[in-house]
């Protein structure tokens, strides 16, 4: 596992070849979008959407998308709430060595006897590429093989974390559910070239056993899971949560691992990276949120509008702080883990998005849909 000086915000890919590499990207295509469904007596009701794309033709960096939904009580108080926020940096702009590309941020809390939500964030995006073994201006040369082939070998990075909650011991913890995941696909291949997934669903608090697909390093627990290295005035706003509400949560530090693939000289592929954040919770006093590829924003809003009591921040702090940890530091007895990372990052599609994104231009569509 590759360690870091400082911490790596960000899901990013990255083509890592042994030679500087000709690899010129043809089309470029992204999208971003969220959306929020409310449920009230588990049937859909309110729903909030918006999605950003990003098309050949003009330029248009960066993409955002948000979505949510509030209710509030007769006071005035926030007594629901669901939010999800998708954004796309310009990797064209990314020359820092872990760059933060796609953040995603998905939350949700309801202290409603009847209402609940499902909250989704993805972000796609799509290059078309050809390698060749030409030299010239901005293009470098590499040895194919005989038969015009040659392996390539890439990186993936991503990392996040889910926690949930509620106050409430006697609901049904049916539908409660939060899952990160990504993928890489290339062409119409039925089978990915590389798939990252964890889910917990169910009640996350007594014994829970998360799903995960891939290698994918994770530890699932309660608040001592962020007790490391915080302070005590930290621990306090942690205690003071576990004290009026039952507490799970899920680290996955940031962490990279590598793939290959074949290409053949002079004929062009499609590369798509794919990243997702769901959660979902129930009704009366729960509440889930997840982070992919960013630290918490809006944590700490989220828990002081649910919990008034808690200090909201510092619990947002800690959870930070928490996974940007290197995974090695993990000690929990959940902990699943799986190891073969490598190499440091230079954007999503790494040094082939250098080489000729200059000649690109991209447009940016936006569409938002409240209903």
């Amino acid at each position: 596992m590759a360690t870091r000086s400082a911490p790596l915000l960000g899901l990013s890919l990255l083509l890592l070849l042994v030679d500087t590499v000709d690899a010129a990207i043809l089309t470029t295509e992204a999208e971003v979008t969220t959306t929020v469904q409310e449920l009230i007596g588990g049937e859909p009701a309110s729903a909030s959407l918006d999605e950003e794309q990003l098309e050949p033709d003009r330029v248009g960096f960066p993409l955002g998308a948000s979505s949510e939904l509030v209710s509030t009580d007769l006071e005035g108080r926030v007594a629901s709430f669901g939010s999800a926020i998708s954004d796309l940096l310009d990797p064209a702009r990314l020359a820092e060595a872990n760059p933060a590309e796609f953040g995603l941020e998905v939350s949700c809390f309801s202290n409603l006897p009847s209402t609940a939500y499902i909250v989704r964030s993805v972000g796609v995006e799509r290059r078309t590429l050809v390698f060749s073994s030409s030299s010239g201006v901005d293009s470098f040369p590499i040895q194919f093989n005989a038969d015009g082939t040659r392996t390539i070998e890439s990186e993936i990075f991503f990392g996040g974390a889910m926690i949930f909650w509620s106050t409430d011991p006697g609901p049904s913890f049916e539908g409660f559910r939060g899952e990160l995941s990504v993928i890489v696909g290339r062409d119409a291949e039925v089978n990915p070239l590389f798939v990252a997934e964890m889910i917990v669903e169910g009640d996350p608090f007594a014994e829970p056993t998360p799903s995960s697909e891939g290698p994918i390093i994770f530890a699932i627990g309660g608040i001592e899971l962020l007790t490391d290295g915080i302070d005590q005035s930290a621990i306090d706003a942690l205690e003071e949560l576990d004290a009026v509400a039952s507490v799970a949560v899920v680290l996955v530090p940031f962490q990279s691992y590598t793939y290959t693939y074949t290409v053949r000289e002079e004929q062009e592929f499609e590369l798509t990276a794919g990243f997702e954040a769901r959660v979902q919770n129930v009704p009366e006093g729960t509440g889930v949120a997840a982070a992919w590829g960013r630290d918490f924003a809006h944590l700490a809003g989220l828990l002081e509008d649910a919990l008034p009591e808690i200090n909201g921040a510092a619990v947002q702090a800690s959870i930070n702080k928490a996974m940007n940890r290197p995974p090695e530091s993990l000690q929990n007895d959940a902990a699943s883990a799986q190891s073969n990372a490598r190499g440091t990052l230079c954007g999503i599609f790494g040094p082939a998005a250098l080489v000729l994104l200059s000649v690109l231009f991209l447009m940016k569509l936006r569409v938002t849909r409240r209903v």
